[in-house]
């Protein structure tokens, strides 16, 4: 599948706020925004010069000025730029921003080489690439520094089958075998589930180390979430939903639980020259 940028747009203009509300609309949200928040906390440094790209309205962008952290908002879809920067404001850390861009990561002549500590790339933006993953990656790594470090997130095959089970058994036999055999969901795989341009590709834990092992050196895997996917209901109270971050944070670090959540996070140092 040849990635749509402007599809993808779309789909994220529309979305809207929505993007900014997902992460507090379930206790496993509310528990996959934390496991996300602490691998932020452990591996980038406070005062670092951030590159956040598929920031969107910047649930993950206020993190980042909390931390007293130069940040560089990149997203495709206008919109989600226009929150990202109206919700900086109004909530007063604007001034840790250093740019607002509305643009594709895959190319961005913008920015100079090596100008980064960290990119951040949380939510997916290398699921929505598609085909054009391997620029992506080589243009994050042109941008981070010597020894910058990479965090990511992006849809997980086997967990996200688990999620979804039900849904997915309800699909047509070929678009199974089509998503099964390629791990994407786009309208040449699964035309009936598709909507409107939501495009990517779900990734296994071993087809993402392959892809960042090429030129830099994973450091962090872990999955989100493995342990507490399907039991929202149950994590209401304030102990239950303690008990199930602390059992996420141990667990889904362990190498048989890292495709068992909806999404994959990984961190990666790079080294030398790609």
């Amino acid at each position: 599948m040849t990635y749509d940028a402007d599809a993808v747009a779309r789909y994220f203009d529309a979305f809207g706020l929505g993007e900014y509300e997902r992460h507090d609309a379930s206790p496993e949200q509310r528990i996959k925004f934390e496991m996300h928040v602490r691998c932020l906390r452990e591996f980038v440094q406070p005062g670092s010069r951030v590159l956040e790209v598929g920031a969107g309205p910047g649930r993950f962008t206020e993190i980042l000025a909390e931390m007293d952290c130069g940040v560089t908002v990149v997203d495709l879809s206008a919109e989600q730029v226009r929150l990202n920067e109206e919700r900086a404001r109004e909530l007063g850390y604007a001034q840790s921003i250093e740019r607002w861009l509305h643009a594709d990561f895959c190319d961005l002549p913008a920015l100079a080489d090596g100008r980064f500590d960290a990119v951040v790339a949380f939510g997916g933006p290398f699921s929505y690439v598609l085909d054009r993953r391997d620029a992506a990656l080589e243009e994050c790594v042109r941008l981070l520094a010597p020894s910058g470090v990479l965090l990511l997130s992006v849809m997980s095959k086997w967990g996200s089958t688990h999620a979804f089970l039900g849904a997915i058994q309800s699909l047509p036999a070929d678009e199974i075998r089509a998503m099964d055999a390629t791990g994407d969901v786009t309208p040449a795989t699964s035309p009936s589930s598709v909507d409107g341009g939501h495009f990517f590709h779900m990734f296994t834990a071993d087809e993402l180390r392959r892809f960042l092992e090429d030129g830099l050196r994973v450091e962090f895997m872990a999955a989100s979430n493995a342990v507490s996917t399907g039991w929202s209901d149950y994590l209401d109270g304030e102990e239950s939903f303690a008990q199930a971050l602390a059992w996420e944070d141990e667990a889904t670090r362990a190498p048989g639980a890292l495709d068992m959540g909806t999404h994959i996070l990984a961190v990666a140092r790079k080294e030398g020259v790609r």
